[in-house]
């Protein structure tokens, strides 16, 4: 018999019953929702120097990969989709807010070039200064922050089973994500480290699956040489 209930014994039968009942708020009181908990993930993802995520995505015959690694303020991203027997590949580095790109024909067309200027500027490395129509979507996810950000959940969170992730055990989260870019949340689960710090392990977001791994690891990103400034006449107009 345990220390508590000795004492609530000797002290009579009506503090049997109050002790128990108050005991109980105050455990559910201090126990954290699951929407604290997924806050708590994402937070302490954002208080991390640095982070690997790798984006796996299927669609209508389309594969797309994306592998990252960033840090506070830079980063670099290969892009590779897969469609209808082509291939289109992109390489692009955050430094010094400047975006730099790298990529075939495919890879450019992917990033809003015209297909003209897609052909013609493949294989370059292109300079995308924050002053460009491009600067946004190429640095985009090329931080903690953006790469974190859209994947934030809004409204309700639920628990749901954990499942293994990289070796790692995890508890599980289901909601919605917030909007972002003008595109409506959609549904999310996320898994989180059970143990240690509670870092975002794995998101799944209808198809697409994020992976994180190697946070607070070094990385190192450089400018490219003799690179070239985009030009906005390479740009399809934005719809």
């Amino acid at each position: 018999m345990s220390r508590v209930r000795v004492l609530v014994s000797v002290i009579g039968g009506a503090a049997i019953a109050a002790v128990p009942s108050m005991a109980t708020a105050a455990v559910a009181a201090a126990a954290p929702t699951a929407a604290q908990r997924v806050v708590s993930a994402f937070e302490a993802g954002l208080g991390q120097s640095s982070v690997r995520w790798v984006t796996t995505e299927s669609a209508n015959g389309a594969q797309l990969a994306i592998i990252s690694d960033v840090g506070r303020s830079a980063g670099s991203q290969i892009i590779t989709l897969t469609e209808d027997g082509g291939e289109g590949v992109l390489s692009v580095v955050l430094l010094d807010n400047t975006a730099y790109m790298y990529g075939n024909a495919g890879g450019l067309y992917l990033q809003g070039f015209t297909e003209a200027a897609a052909t013609k500027e493949a294989n370059k490395w292109i300079t995308i200064k924050p002053s460009s129509a491009a600067y946004t979507s190429a640095a985009a996810g090329l931080t903690v922050a953006s790469a974190l950000g859209p994947l934030r959940m809004a409204g309700s969170v639920t628990s749901v089973p954990g499942v293994k992730v990289l070796g790692l055990s995890t508890v599980g989260f289901e909601g919605t994500s917030k909007p972002s870019g003008g595109q409506a949340g959609t549904a999310e689960r996320l898994y989180v480290r059970s143990t240690g710090t509670p870092l975002p392990v794995e998101v799944v977001q209808q198809g697409t699956t994020t992976v994180f791994d190697n946070w607070g690891e070094p990385i190192k990103v450089t400018a490219p040489r003799g690179a070239i400034p985009i030009q906005a006449s390479w740009l399809r107009p934005a719809k």
